[in-house]
């Protein structure tokens, strides 16, 4: 006869559990810690630890690198992804014949190319690579990283501007990258990188902060900008004080561009003629379906009309994806206008605003309710005056982090309440 009590009383072990669930927690696990507390425990859980896909992080502590470096034999086959940041010369990362995935961190580029970069040719399968706040001195030592045949993302982030070599020999690079997101590099290095691309590339996307200087004048199109990229679809471009006419140069090199981002600082008002960028999509970007950006002119600008914005969003609204607003400051020197798509993303794009002075103007299609450009915020100046009024500036910022107030002379009391 089934006991009720008896069977209430009984306890589940670790070893009752299921494959199945076994996989899944142990999922959690760190390999250190997987390795140290069930590796050799018995068959069962030895075949389970070696289905593990892991991950070893070599930029904690340095006697858990050295456990790794000392054990690396037992996590050859199933480590998928390595995360380091120090050039670790007692690691043979040509040993992880399975790596997909590699992050370096922190420390010269040159250091890991000496111990870790120059035997990653031999990883058939490394799809992922990230170098985040790395320094890069010489163009020279980014040409390891570019010769990896296997690579399909990519990712660039140094404190300085990013060099590239200025000749690479009659070598193409990267044939099944898809994904090149570059976050600070001279305009000319990076096309220069670029023409060493394959015509037939798998490239897709880019993401890159091009990095532009004043004193240098004009780049020169002829020379930079004559060759083209058909295989990429979706780019984002971030830059400053760039001039409309070398930004159509360099959209003119991706003629089957789908999705368009960008943002930009500047004192040319030609980036909101709504002529230039209906004759520059309906010549050069047959394929375009959504365009989305952020510019800043910062300039002594005179208030704006409405039938200006209306005019821009006539024109090209069957490439914007919801609302377009544009921001007048005019009690802040110099006067500036903010002119952006609602549904431009906060990355690089608009992230404060200022309520003093500032005159805002919608234009769209009344039937989408998109304003996303409120949800987007994260820092809120507020200027108080005479004239400053909460209640005509009230408005829902669900992501704030930060607010600054600056408080003029004033004759009126404002309670906290507010």
């Amino acid at each position: 006869m089934f006991d009720i009590h008896e069977n209430k009383s009984k306890k589940c072990i670790l070893e009752d559990l299921p494959n199945e669930l076994l996989i899944f927690i142990f999922g959690y696990l760190s390999a250190f810690d997987l390795y140290e507390s069930l590796f050799h425990l018995n068959y069962r859980f030895n075949q389970i630890c070696f289905q593990q896909k892991l991950h070893l992080d070599l930029s904690l502590r340095q006697c858990l690198t050295d456990y790794y470096c000392l054990n690396q034999h037992l996590f050859q086959l199933n480590t998928f992804s390595i995360e380091l940041n120090r050039s670790v010369s007692t690691i043979h990362f040509d040993c992880f014949v399975n790596l997909r995935r590699l992050i370096v961190k922190d420390g010269s580029l040159r250091d890991f190319n000496e111990n870790v970069f120059i035997s990653l040719n031999k990883l058939e399968h490394l799809s992922y690579l990230k170098t985040y706040c790395v320094l890069i001195e010489h163009g020279d030592d980014v040409l390891p990283i570019l010769k990896l045949k296997s690579l399909k993302s990519l990712t660039f982030h140094s404190f300085e501007p990013i060099p590239f070599a200025n000749r690479i020999e009659n070598e193409k690079l990267l044939p099944q990258l898809e994904y090149l997101c570059v976050d600070g590099c001279y305009v000319d290095d990076f096309f220069r990188m670029l023409e060493h691309f394959d015509s037939s590339s798998s490239l897709k996307r880019i993401n890159v902060f091009l990095i532009y200087e004043q004193k240098y004048g004009e780049l020169s199109s002829s020379s930079l900008f004559h060759f083209y990229f058909d295989s990429v679809v979706n780019i984002e471009f971030t830059f400053n004080y760039l001039s409309f006419d070398n930004f159509q140069s360099i959209l003119r090199c991706f003629p089957n561009l789908k999705y368009l981002k960008f943002s930009n600082l500047t004192n040319q008002f030609d980036y909101l003629s709504s002529q230039k960028w209906n004759s520059l999509i309906c010549s050069n970007l047959l394929q375009l379906i959504q365009l989305k950006f952020y510019i800043r002119i910062e300039n002594e600008v005179e208030r704006p009309t409405i039938d200006f914005l209306r005019s821009f969003y006539e024109l090209n609204q069957q490439w914007l994806n919801g609302l377009i607003v544009m921001d007048f400051h005019s009690k802040i020197k110099p006067k500036s206008i903010e002119f952006y798509t609602s549904s431009q993303h906060l990355t690089d794009g608009k992230s404060s605003t200022e309520f003093y002075g500032k005159q805002r103007f919608i234009i769209g299609d009344s039937t989408k309710k998109d304003f996303q450009f409120n949800k987007t915020i994260k820092h809120l100046n507020l200027t108080l005056t005479d004239d400053f009024n909460f209640n005509d500036q009230y408005e829902i910022y669900p992501k704030i982090e930060s607010i600054h107030i600056h408080s003029q002379f004033t004759n009126s009391q404002y309670s906290n309440s507010k």
